[in-house]
């Protein structure tokens, strides 16, 4: 869209009435070729609104990490987040180490874990051993293989169907929802039948992924 926010416009009793945009065009490429946005003169448009919610990104507040007297040894990003050995996450500061979004800026969930069992890892090593050193076995690219062959009174199963009202009258005539919910016993049996969805999707040396859908007759066999 190429369009960027400048300014809101309130009217006396300080409520906003207006949200003032500016279209963007590219400006010339940078040192690292990339063409930034940049303002075309005379683009104002204003835009009625009487509320706004700001979504513009997140980032760590390292406020706290200062002070007037005196900056801090830690290090950060052009992003304003925690710089970091990337192998162990020890910052420029000896022994404080960093993770998650302080480091990698909003990510996922299982990003944040897996970064807090690198550092404790380094931490355990620099406490026990007295240094660190990055693990020669570093595993660094996706697990190519399923971890699990099978997982216990778990097959492979049909879907469960929706409840719901049959067509016709029966639709017309009551104000019961349509479409239902699965039991906590259809909850349960699909529970299982996903999980063996998951290792036979994860499992590469699978023909397909079809049998998650609709079991073929051989499999159909050995449930």
């Amino acid at each position: 869209m190429l369009s960027s926010p400048n300014r809101f416009i309130t009217d006396d009793s300080g409520r906003v009435t207006h949200l003032e945009i500016l279209k963007m065009e590219l400006g010339e490429p940078d040192e690292s070729g990339r063409r930034r946005p940049v303002p075309v003169e005379g683009s104002e448009t204003l835009i009625e609104c009487d509320t706004v919610f700001l979504a513009i990104g997140q980032k760590p507040d390292l406020n706290c990490l200062y002070d007037e007297a005196e900056s801090c040894p830690i290090e950060s990003t052009k992003w304003r987040t925690v710089a970091a050995d990337p192998d162990t996450l020890q910052t420029a500061v000896p022994n404080v180490f960093v993770g998650g979004d302080a480091h990698l800026g909003p990510d996922l969930v299982i990003s944040a874990l897996g970064e807090g069992r690198k550092a404790a890892r380094s931490i355990h090593q620099l406490l026990t051993e007295g240094e660190l050193a990055v693990p020669k076995r570093l595993q660094r690219e996706m697990i190519p293989y399923t971890l699990f062959k099978d997982v216990e009174n778990v097959n492979v199963k049909y879907r469960s169907t929706m409840p719901h009202l049959c067509d016709g009258e029966d639709r017309v005539c009551t104000f019961a929802e349509v479409e239902g919910a699965l039991n906590t016993e259809q909850a349960q049996y699909e529970m299982c039948r996903c999980m063996r969805c998951g290792l036979t999707c994860y499992d590469r040396t699978a023909d397909s992924c079809e049998q998650c859908e609709q079991p073929t007759k051989e499999i159909q066999e050995k449930i």
